[in-house]
């Protein structure tokens, strides 16, 4: 089986990862190229960071909420590891702030501690009604 991935930055490369850690037992003769116009250190993902948090709106799409999690999941198991600092792997929290409400999104309960600030914890972020914190890797 011969797989391309385009982009060689963090997400081409994870990609190509996943897919030999789910292929290279069972599939004979697997082959991955990754093709891309730049390699490191000269991508993007070489000098910028990255936050795990989906930005789109599942609309009660299952496959997506799977990966969501699978991807959550995957770097919590390693943020505890030899190798996650030199993934630059850490747990941050972060704040989601709004000026109307939205509903809790849908990966609520994969992330870690996710609730929605209080009424005293939104003074502190004047022009702000909303908002909600959550640590992420």
């Amino acid at each position: 089986m011969r797989v391309a991935v385009i982009g060689a930055g963090v997400i081409g490369l994870s990609a190509a990862t996943c897919i030999y850690d789910q292929f290279h037992l069972t599939v004979p003769a697997l082959e991955i190229e990754v093709y891309a116009d730049r390699f490191t250190p000269h991508t993007t993902s070489d000098g910028a960071a990255g936050l795990w948090q989906p930005y789109l709106h599942d609309k009660g799409n299952a496959q997506e909420r799977f990966w969501n999690k699978e991807t959550f999941d995957y770097m919590l198991e390693h943020l505890n590891s030899p190798e996650a600092q030199e993934m630059g792997l850490f747990l941050l929290s972060g704040y989601n702030l709004l000026t109307q409400p939205v509903p809790d999104p849908p990966w609520k309960d994969t992330v870690l501690g996710f609730r929605n600030l209080t009424q005293r914890e939104l003074e502190l972020f004047p022009g702000y009604r909303y908002g909600a914190i959550q640590p992420s890797p």
